[in-house]
């Protein structure tokens, strides 16, 4: 192939863009990122996205990867890369795993195979070897070039158009162009152009390309085209690179992920790394720790600590990472401070966050005053943007909205993630929040009290007690607006927005466990705090603000910060509910009474001692009298004793008499009850047996009575059947001399 200058293939603009990162002073060597895509090269998993905040180093480790796989320029930026951990890494690791291997087998083998597996070793190539220069990469940038296009196969015909006729000045051979065009007209090919070109190119040649997408998303999130037309552009993306023999390797870059959920979609042959799930490529976007560490001492003047309060806060895998674009304002202008907010983020903030969503608007108060929040987020995607644009996204309930709302927010980098919790990352995302939520009316009340948060720090350090207590008071009379009884949960979160303002001098860290109990607050300065005085605040609800100060002195919460040689102020804050007032007190810590209370027990000590003596001395002195109570006791139970048998004897001579007649008397009754049971029995047999007479002599005048009935039934029968006889003897002889 040809060199030319390319905009597509093996771009130009691209090597410039990663020569300058190279030569800059504050250049933090990425390659080892290479290593990892050497890995899934010319594998079934070479399609990669992913997608992270704006200005977190995207398009740089773009640049990086044309510069490292191009063809072009090999010899000037093989130089350079020769110089970085790539090299280093590749050569380091090929070479420890030889000699491992040799050094394993070495004793089974002779001198000669010895000799031929040195020079085999030799001739074997390193993966950096391997890879570097070895092939053409397609850049595009899916942001650009829009102007002048209403519908989007307009816009990807013509990008096309452009990427083919860079291709073409690519290709030597004049038969293999002529026989693709001939292709083309034969077909009447018009979209999906540049696929086929590739496919038939591929077929050809065997000439495989690295594709470095940068921006996919543009389209999404600027709403660009129709929702169809989105929706067409995802499915251009899958006839490019899916499944595709000519893609050695594809880098996808962007803020939004393809899907909310790759498994199971139609673009699950991209493996996707977001903000809300990375565990492979976390450290080459943004800067680790250890990177910001290097870079303030290249530069001199900024520290570490200060760097980590304004820009640290995005923590994946056990690893703290930086925004890199902050990092490297603050370094070239030797000073901290908004640079990443004035790039158009706060207006991407105010239109993803919605306060109106039920617990939102809970949720940001405790974020800014750096609570987390514990939430399961399921994630967003360009499904979830297309749903929104078709105002689906609102039929769904409260709690899926959140969710939705607060995965955008991570994927935007507005907050961060970690371990199913989500925080403001930082000190410069914190002051957009607060802006933002100044202007929400809700607020007020937080408001004033951030307003009053200066002074009440002043009133603090100066022990001004009473206007503490009065700022507090205007907040108690106030507080129909925070929801729920007035507890101690509700004071600490009170005095959290009272003492916002501390939040610039000092680290405010809440229910530290400090010696042998928990504190409320913990008031630590920062580095730039010049009066090194901190302070432990105590709260109490319902009881006494002397109370919480001995509490202070008790449970030892002052040792840490003595020991780091701060001056330290005790507050103790009560709130007294039925009086709907508060009461304060300030001191400096005073190690006179830690002394004087060792000392008070050191005395109790001695007293319980002096005590236990005379104790244990008017214990033996009671002992003996004890004693000889114990033997005038016994020689009086003695003498009872005795007496006490004699009285039982007379009292059991009494008792037997008693039985004795009380056995008589119930012998008698029972004697008695048998004699009138055995004659109510003898009365009982005499009127059965006359009853049983009369029964006898009823039945026998019953059966006389049917005996007559039926002597007297037969008679009349036998009368009847005479009567008969002598009718029937009639009537005969009437017939018979009828007939005479």
């Amino acid at each position: 192939m040809k060199k030319i200058r390319g905009v597509f293939i093996d771009s130009t603009d691209q090597y410039q863009n990663f020569k300058e990162l190279y030569e800059d002073k504050y250049f933090v060597d990425k390659t080892n990122i290479i290593k990892k895509f050497n890995e899934i090269l010319n594998t079934p998993i070479k399609n990669v996205c992913i997608t992270k905040p704006r200005r977190f180093g995207k398009s740089s480790i773009a640049s990086m990867i044309i510069a490292y796989y191009s063809k072009r320029e090999k010899e000037e930026f093989k130089k350079i890369f020769d110089n970085l951990n790539i090299s280093k890494n590749e050569k380091d690791t090929n070479t420890s795993k030889r000699d491992k291997d040799k050094n394993a087998s070495k004793k089974d083998k002779d001198t000669n195979t010895l000799e031929k597996e040195n020079f085999d070793s030799k001739k074997r190539k390193s993966k950096y070897e391997e890879t570097m220069g070895k092939y053409h990469t397609i850049y595009i940038d899916f942001s650009k070039y829009h102007e002048g296009f209403e519908f989007i196969k307009d816009y990807l015909s013509r990008l096309e158009d452009r990427i083919i006729y860079e291709l073409k000045e690519y290709i030597e051979s004049d038969v293999i162009l002529n026989e693709i065009e001939h292709l083309f007209e034969l077909f009447n090919i018009k979209s999906n152009k540049l696929a086929i070109f590739l496919d038939y190119l591929f077929s050809i040649t065997r000439e495989k390309f690295v594709f470095i997408i940068d921006e996919w998303d543009y389209i999404f999130s600027h709403n660009k085209y129709t929702i169809k037309e989105r929706d067409d552009f995802l499915i251009y993306l899958q006839n490019l690179l899916k499944s595709k023999a000519y893609v050695a390797l594809t880098y996808m870059t962007g803020i939004l992920p393809i899907t909310k959920r790759s498994s199971g979609s139609a673009y699950n042959f991209f493996l996707e790394y977001s903000m809300l799930k990375d565990d492979l490529y976390y450290e080459y976007f943004g800067f680790t720790e250890e990177e910001v560490a290097a870079l303030c001492k290249i530069n001199g003047k900024l520290e570490l600590k200060e760097m980590k309060d304004w820009y640290n806060g995005y923590n994946l895998k056990n690893k703290n990472i930086f925004n890199t674009y902050s990092i490297i304002n603050a370094l070239r202008n030797d000073s901290t401070g908004y640079y990443w907010i004035n790039t158009g983020t706060m207006e991407e903030i105010r239109e993803n966050i919605n306060f109106n969503i039920y617990g939102v608007r809970d949720d940001f108060l405790k974020l800014i005053t750096h609570d987390k929040i514990k939430v399961e987020l399921n994630g967003y995607g360009t499904e979830n943007k297309q749903k929104q644009v078709e105002n689906e996204e609102t039929k769904q309930s409260s709690e899926n909205m959140r969710n939705k709302m607060y995965s955008l927010m991570v994927a935007y980098g507005f907050l961060n993630y970690y371990e199913g919790e989500i925080r403001i990352p930082n000190k410069e995302l914190l002051e957009k929040y607060k802006m933002i939520m100044s202007d929400e009316s809700d607020f007020d009340i937080y408001k004033k009290l951030m307003n009053e948060s200066k002074k009440i720090l002043e009133a603090t350090l100066t022990s001004n007690i009473k206007e503490i207590c009065q700022i507090l008071q205007k907040v108690y009379e106030e507080k129909s607006i925070i929801k729920g009884d007035y507890n101690h949960i509700t004071l600490e979160f009170i005095i959290k927005f009272a003492y916002f303002d501390a939040q610039n001098t000092y680290e405010i860290k809440q229910e530290e466990t400090k010696g042998q109990e928990y504190v409320d607050f913990i008031f630590i300065p920062k580095h730039k705090n010049e009066n090194k005085t901190a302070i432990i605040l105590e709260l109490k609800v319902g009881k006494s603000a002397k109370e919480t100060i001995n509490q202070i002195y008790e449970k030892e919460y002052h040792t840490e910060l003595k020991e780091l040689g701060y001056k330290i102020l005790i507050v103790g804050i009560n709130c007294i509910k039925e009086k709907n007032k508060y009461d304060c007190i300030i001191e400096e810590f005073d190690d006179n009474k830690i002394k004087q209370k060792q000392n008070n027990n050191n005395i109790d000590e001695d007293n319980n001692n002096q005590n236990q003596d005379k104790s244990e001395n008017n214990i033996g002195k009671d002992n003996n009298n004890q004693n000889q109570n114990k033997r005038r006791n016994d020689i009086d139970k003695v003498g009872n004793n005795q007496n006490q048998n004699k009285r039982r004897n007379d009292i059991n001579k009494v008792t037997n008499n008693q039985n004795q007649n009380k056995r008589r008397n119930d012998i008698n009754k029972v004697t008695n009850n048998q004699n009138q049971n055995k004659r109510r029995n003898d009365i009982d047999k005499v009127s059965n047996n006359q009853n049983q007479n009369k029964r006898r002599n009823d039945i026998d005048k019953v059966s006389n009575n049917q005996n007559q009935n039926k002597r007297r039934n037969d008679i009349d029968k036998v009368s009847n059947n005479q009567n008969q006889n002598k009718k029937e003897n009639d009537i005969d002889n009437t017939y018979r001399l009828i007939d005479n």
